[in-house]
């Protein structure tokens, strides 16, 4: 995904300076940067069920060699593959679909290179085997020369979060809604499920906001408080957990109705939820494993 990233935006940079290169010209001339022999066949897709054939004889293009043919008027494909085997005066759209293509009469300049891609080959215009595909080249090499510097250390920093990852993969795997179909609610209200909560939670805060004022509070009058945490790694995580315990002495846990919170603090707030602990024990089995690393806080 990023080298095809990288491949639209350097075609996008080079583009203005080299319009003498893409403009259309009406012969192709095809070359063969493989060391096998590559052939070729222009289609005419009709439908995505009919593919025709165009009445022109397979082109062979030796390794190292070039071919020149002229650019179609109309809509073609031209297939491609190392086997003559895979292409045809008549095709089935699967197998069509399975064979190496590109839309001949859209290609950009007058050239069209073959050349492999790890495995596979595929077809590249002037500008993306001159400029975006050595400019990709270039930057792998660079990503393997730092990979051979990787340090032992820095494996046993990976290592807790790939099995984070992998243990997260799993739980995705074993969710019992996986399967549902999700469907998105259009209204503006809050959802029923959400509404029954408001009910049953308004009456314990309302108790507990009685006993912290020492006097009677009208329903009408209940305000809705929520404790939202912010992002900041280990600081926001041990902040909220240091928060949470202290919001709880003075009697106002009992009096929020909702939690929420991003990045760092997600990390508490999660701990809490799923291990169902106090948030005291939240706060001491947090700050027993936060010397082994961020990926090492779980509680659970």
């Amino acid at each position: 995904m990023a080298d095809i990233c990288l491949r639209k935006l350097l075609r996008m940079a080079f583009c203005c300076s080299i319009c003498s290169i893409v403009a259309r010209a009406e012969m192709i001339t095809l070359y063969n940067k493989t060391e096998r022999d590559v052939f070729a066949s222009m289609y005419r897709p009709v439908s995505l069920t009919n593919i025709d054939v165009q009445s022109v004889v397979p082109i062979t293009i030796k390794n190292g060699d070039s071919v020149d043919i002229e650019r179609p008027t109309d809509e073609r494909v031209l297939g491609f593959s190392f086997s003559a085997k895979d292409l045809g005066n008549s095709i089935e759209a699967d197998a069509f679909a399975k064979i190496a293509q590109a839309n001949i009469h859209l290609i950009s300049g007058d050239s069209l290179y073959f050349a492999l891609d790890g495995p596979e080959l595929k077809a590249y215009d002037t500008v993306e085997y001159e400029v975006v595909l050595p400019a990709v080249n270039k930057l792998k090499n660079v990503r393997n020369q730092i990979l051979q510097f990787v340090t032992p250390s820095i494996v046993e920093y990976i290592r807790p979060i790939a099995s984070y990852i992998k243990k997260t993969s799993e739980a995705v795997l074993d969710n019992p809604h996986k399967d549902e179909v999700a469907h998105v609610r259009i209204g503006n209200e809050l959802c029923s499920e959400e509404q029954v909560y408001r009910k049953k939670r308004l009456l314990k805060v309302q108790s507990a906001l009685e006993k912290l004022l020492g006097r009677s509070i009208d329903t009408r009058n209940v305000p809705t408080i929520a404790i939202l945490g912010s992002g900041g790694g280990y600081r926001a995580m041990a902040t909220l957990a240091g928060f949470n315990v202290g919001w709880n002495v003075i009697g106002l846990m009992d009096a929020t109705a909702y939690i929420a919170g991003v990045s760092g603090s997600t990390f508490t707030i999660g701990q809490w939820m799923s291990s169902g602990f106090s948030v005291e024990q939240c706060k001491e089995a947090l700050i027993a494993k936060m010397a082994r690393g961020l990926w090492s806080v779980s509680i659970n």
